[in-house]
């Protein structure tokens, strides 16, 4: 039997015989400990007693939004490399009919993903100093 294995059944055993804490809380607010301790694939006891010895959970759910943005600047800024390639390359632009057009649509498209990017980091960075605060 490993180790933890066995700690985990010391503590079965001990939590077995272990005083109980009860402590009222209203509907809405045993939804939340459910939903949290859930999110936390932890039963609501484990979440508690987690909780009340100063284990301080992170977000799943703000990291996993974290995430998802991140792919989406790095994206973004896969797009903006590939289009600053092509603007580089002047011979596809003499082959077009109105190339100052098609030059100054593109350099604007840049600057609003360039503005994107801005904005998505700044939401990233709120993000994870919220949840660092909680």
């Amino acid at each position: 039997m490993s180790e933890e294995a066995e700690n985990e059944e010391v503590e079965t055993k001990t939590l077995k015989t272990a005083k109980r804490i009860c402590v009222p809380v209203l509907r809405e607010q045993e939804e939340v400990i459910k939903a949290k301790a859930r999110a936390l694939k932890l039963s609501v006891a484990d979440y508690l007693r987690k909780l009340g010895l100063g284990f301080e959970p992170a977000s799943t759910l703000d990291i996993q939004a974290v995430t998802e943005l991140a792919k989406v600047n790095g994206d973004q800024g896969r797009l903006g490399g590939l289009l600053k390639l092509w603007l580089t390359d002047d011979a596809k632009f003499r082959e077009l009919t109105k190339p100052q057009e098609v030059r100054s649509a593109v350099l604007t498209l840049l600057r609003q993903l360039g503005e994107c990017q801005e904005q998505l980091q700044k939401v990233m960075k709120r993000i994870v100093e919220g949840s660092a605060q909680t």
